[in-house]
């Protein structure tokens, strides 16, 4: 079958969305922690830059404040490098706080529960008796319906969200990040499938992820599958799962003493 034009875009917006799900939206992010790892501060700007903006944001809006203005290549001796990082990281972690309660709050998580009303409105569909005696009967009562769901988003918006501009050489700078962010991710779901958001099986997790193949998935990462996998084999074989877990410990106090010996 010849794939039709719009699949590969489609499909590639798929990714988009699921990156951004995985790394930023389902991720708990706390401002202080953030200040302390400028490594994770580098990674969700580039996955956000490449993911949601696809790189065009203007790296001048007061809102996506990441690059050094701290350092001047004339008077290198200006400015102590440990407080340039400080501030980087600074400026770089309320960035990140501000578009993930933009995005996530405001956005994200109204968005998931209409797409969970949505889900087990079909799983009710499916259930309702297609034949025989009892459909005859529950054609009196509507069936229920999901050819046409409308759904809001109600945006909760940060309250000190501003719109910021600068007025230099007697020209009007308007910096929008913090408005585009929105229209921009809203662009990323529309006219995408539903089919492709999943929920996470593993009772304590219950993290949303996005499905990018065709391959059927339950979890939203190996670990969780993995632990998953442990609590049902613990709750249905208890015995054999302390015999394995035994084995395992006498294994690494196996491997350990060999090492020691070695040493």
């Amino acid at each position: 079958m010849v794939p039709h034009p719009d699949d590969h875009a489609v499909h590639s917006r798929q990714k988009r969305l699921a990156q951004l799900v995985a790394g930023f939206l389902e991720e708990k992010l706390e401002l202080e922690t953030l200040k302390a790892a400028p490594e994770k501060i580098e990674r969700l700007r580039r996955l956000l830059e490449e993911n949601l903006w696809q790189g065009v944001i203007p790296q001048d809006d007061p809102y996506w404040q990441f690059s050094d203005d701290w350092f001047d290549p004339d008077n290198p001796d200006l400015y102590d490098p440990e407080l340039a990082g400080r501030e980087w990281a600074d400026f770089g972690a309320n960035s990140l706080i501000f578009f993930h309660n933009l995005l996530k709050n405001g956005v994200w998580e109204p968005f998931k529960a209409g797409i969970l009303a949505h889900q087990q409105r079909l799983k009710a569909v499916e259930q309702w008796p297609q034949e025989g005696e009892l459909a005859e009967l529950t054609d009196l009562i509507d069936r229920p319906s999901c050819s046409m769901v409308m759904g809001k988003i109600p945006l909760r918006l940060p309250e000190t969200m501003e719109i910021s501009y600068s007025l230099e050489e007697g020209d009007i700078h308007v910096f929008t990040a913090s408005l585009s962010a929105v229209q921009t991710f809203l662009d990323l779901l529309n006219g995408l499938p539903v089919s492709i958001f999943g929920t996470c099986k593993a009772p304590d997790c219950g993290r949303w992820f996005i499905f990018t193949t065709r391959h059927t998935r339950e979890f939203c990462s190996r670990n969780c599958a993995a632990r998953y996998h442990q609590q049902e084999v613990r709750r249905t074989d208890p015995e054999g799962y302390k015999a394995y877990q035994k084995a395992q410990y006498q294994l690494r106090k196996s491997r350990q003493r060999l090492s020691a010996e070695d040493h």
